[in-house]
């Protein structure tokens, strides 16, 4: 049953109004002002209002404005009663009610436009249930997503980052990163680095992680060299992802004893190594396919060797440091001639991190149009009790767990 409220000063009105809707099966509150409307209106709900315009002093139109601020998500629609005729007057009722019945009031077109703003109600009642429902499951989805994005950061960004000789920059396009940065000590006692790149955006290009992060981490604790490494990692990719999707990378292995670096670039654009004893830098350019396009016998996973002081700088970019300024042919040459100026200005390698950030922060469009990654690896002393570097990798570093068994059948027993 339709619950009613009626606002009229005029008694003969209002109770008139009172017996037509009561004879539909409808129930009705009638009140004769707008200070009574207002008090009825809070004390109990109602689905409909109808309101005389003028009621002596009050204004229907502010009764209606404060009914509006009283309704918050709820809808009740307000219905105005009144004798104007002036096209303003009704305009002006219009925008703070729903409708109007104009004076004298007749009892079919009344019950008309009430049954028509019943089925407004019904509608919006629908709406606003499917809106409550698209809440809960967008929430639960939220929910999801971020449980799913602490786990992914933590596999995508783990091993030893928050090494005093790493530094690094990530900006996602979407929620998830297609961008990986892995780390780790090798037994061996060199650093291996890898920064990929998986094309697309979001959770598709993301997955990738989770194969290469398990590979790159398992086979670096058993001593497996960089060759074997990619090896792995790219017929992992090519039997797990579509063929639509691939990771450009790189893969370094910082070997600061030998004072040498094994790097492996595929697809990825030009590293950079800032040397402190050399006046030019060193470039570490894309010579293979990315990871997961060939398959193993066409793979090329052999790496370059390149000399290596302590203090160099080795910076590693993902193509969004670039694209960061713009897609289009102009904007990516531009962004080129940017980080080049920012390594011509500056000297040292902490100089040039803090100023290609700054660069890409200040110059970078509103949208974003792929995931940043810029990396900057500082070559430092290895040897020495007192060395920080190895006191970090002492505390950081994980056990490697061997097992050993040795099993002997009968007929290998009875020759002893």
């Amino acid at each position: 049953m339709l619950n009613i409220l009626v606002a009229e000063d005029n008694r003969a009105e209002r109770l008139f109004l009172a017996d037509v809707l009561k004879d539909a099966g409808f129930a009705v509150k009638d009140v004769a002002s707008g200070a009574e409307a207002i008090q009825a209106f809070q004390d109990a709900t109602f689905d409909l209002v109808l309101l005389d315009v003028m009621m002596g002093e009050d204004s229907g139109k502010d009764v209606a404005s404060e009914m509006r601020a009283l309704q918050k998500d709820s809808f009740i629609p307000v219905v105005f009663i009144t004798g104007l005729s002036v096209p303003a007057d009704i305009a002006a009722c219009l925008k703070v009610g729903d409708d109007l019945v104009q004076k004298p009031i007749q009892k079919e077109i009344l019950l008309a436009k009430i049954d028509a703003i019943q089925r407004v109600k019904k509608l919006y009642s629908k709406i606003k249930y499917q809106r409550d429902e698209i809440d809960v499951h967008r929430n639960a989805i939220l929910r999801e997503q971020d449980f799913a994005k602490k786990i992914y950061d933590r596999i995508a960004r783990s091993g030893i980052l928050d090494s005093p000789y790493i530094r690094h920059y990530v900006s996602p396009q979407a929620f998830f990163n297609g961008d990986v940065i892995l780390a780790a000590n090798h037994p061996l006692g060199g650093l291996l680095f890898f920064v990929g790149d998986f094309t697309g955006h979001g959770l598709p290009a993301a997955l990738g992680a989770l194969p290469l992060s398990d590979i790159f981490y398992s086979m670096t604790a058993k001593g497996y060299n960089v060759p074997q490494i990619l090896r792995a990692m790219n017929q992992k990719l090519r039997d797990v992802l579509p063929s639509e999707i691939f990771c450009a990378a790189i893969l370094l292995y910082i070997d600061t004893k030998e004072r040498y670096l094994q790097a492996w670039n595929g697809g990825l654009p030009p590293g950079r190594i800032r040397h402190i004893n050399a006046s030019d830098d060193t470039l570490i350019k894309s010579k293979h396919m990315p990871l997961g396009i060939l398959e193993d016998l066409k793979f090329d996973a052999d790496p370059e060797y390149i000399e290596i002081n302590e203090g160099d700088h080795i910076f590693l970019f993902s193509d969004g440091v670039y694209e960061a300024f713009g897609n289009n042919e102009q904007e990516l040459e531009h962004a080129h001639r940017m980080v080049d100026e920012v390594f011509e200005k500056y000297l040292k390698g902490d100089a040039i991190f803090e100023g290609i950030i700054r660069a890409i922060s200040e110059l970078k469009g509103p949208v974003q149009n792929d995931d940043v990654t810029l990396v900057d690896i500082k070559v430092a002393p290895f040897g020495g009790d007192d060395d920080e570097q190895l006191d970090f990798l002492k505390e950081t570093k994980d056990k490697i767990d061997w097992h050993l068994s040795l099993f002997l059948g009968p007929n290998s027993l009875r020759f002893f």
